[in-house]
């Protein structure tokens, strides 16, 4: 009887990260299309923070070959290498570093959700991430916070200081909880909750004002005035307060900052008028008056209209609306 034929053993395969050095690729792996888990982001983050595989395994508490054959499938799964070697070191390869980019941004979402878990562990209810006005960050709300605190300790706060344009930018996108602005005509996407009313008032250098009392719009010198942007909602203002004097709002010099038209006053370039918040923050720099007639806006509390306020935020809104009512009088 013949001998049965021999059956053709298939070609060794090669294993997924071509030429590897311990576990790393020297070029490109075939394959791809594949889909990528959260335990490989994690070993290439590690890899790619520490610099070597060695270090990595310590960070994570594994294997150096358990790392490398997680980086090797990692590699099989998207069909490009992600480090190679120089010398002794590792190198991440340009696609590597894209996305590092966005595996920066999962570890910060992961550390906001440990802090989350850490909060809830303690009993805390919440962090609030908080968008401000400059002007409303060195006056109003430090106080505001201290109180709600002292009430609520558990509780962390995130501050941001932004602009009323980066601010609903940032609520919309459920970056913040809550933004707390000047009066802004109404906006898609937002609620607006009022604070309370607060004066705008007339700021010179020490000295520069006779008399006491307040300033009367007609009586400001136009070609010292230190204007803000007419966009702003207390540009806006101005702008009406002005025309309903009869007066044309024409600053000699205009900034977009509340605090740099202060800075401006206290070095003797002019006059300038502000809200409140700024110029109390400036103390014994700025001589302050009221102005005639007495010109005051809203402060608002601003959240998304996706995501509803949380009792948490609609208590510290009315944290906020106490502390303003109990500010001093201006002189």
């Amino acid at each position: 009887m013949a001998p049965a034929p021999q059956r053709e053993r298939p070609p060794a395969r090669r294993r997924a990260g071509g030429d590897a050095v311990r576990g790393i690729p020297g070029r490109p792996p075939a394959g791809g299309g594949g889909v990528i888990r959260l335990r490989h982001i994690e070993a290439f983050y590690a890899i790619r923070k520490a610099g070597s595989v060695n270090a990595a395994a310590k960070i994570l508490n594994i294997s150096q070959p358990a790392l490398s054959r997680t980086i090797q499938h990692a590699e099989s799964l998207i069909g490009f290498a992600l480090f190679t070697r120089a010398g002794k070191r590792l190198v991440p390869t340009v696609e590597a570093e894209i996305i590092f980019v966005e595996a920066e941004k999962i570890y910060r979402g992961v550390e906001e959700l440990r802090r989350l878990v850490k909060n809830l562990k303690g009993g805390a209810v919440t962090n609030l991430r908080v968008g401000l006005l400059p002007s409303l960050g060195v006056g109003l709300a430090p106080q505001a916070i201290t109180a709600f605190r002292a009430v609520n300790p558990l509780v962390t706060f995130e501050i941001r200081t932004l602009n009323h344009d980066d601010m609903l930018a940032k609520l919309r996108s459920l970056e913040i909880d809550v933004g707390v602005a000047f009066d802004i005509r109404k906006q898609p996407g937002i609620a607006s909750t009022s604070i309370g009313e607060a004066d705008l008032v007339y700021v010179d250098r020490p000295g520069a004002l006779a008399g006491t009392g307040p300033v009367p719009l007609t009586g400001i010198d136009a070609d010292r005035l230190i204007g803000l942007d007419l966009d702003s909602p207390v540009g806006t203002l101005l702008v009406e307060a002005f025309g309903n004097s009869g007066l044309d709002y024409s600053p000699a010099i205009q900034v977009y900052t509340y605090a740099v038209a202060a800075a401006f006053a206290t070095e003797g370039a002019g006059c300038a008028i502000l809200d409140e918040f700024t110029a109390r923050s400036w103390g014994h720099r700025l001589d302050i008056r009221p102005l005639d007639p007495r010109l005051t806006f809203s402060v608002v509390a601003l959240t998304p209209e996706l995501a509803p306020p949380t009792q948490t935020v609609r208590n510290f809104v009315d944290t906020l609306r106490r502390t303003l009512q109990a500010r001093p009088a201006l002189v």
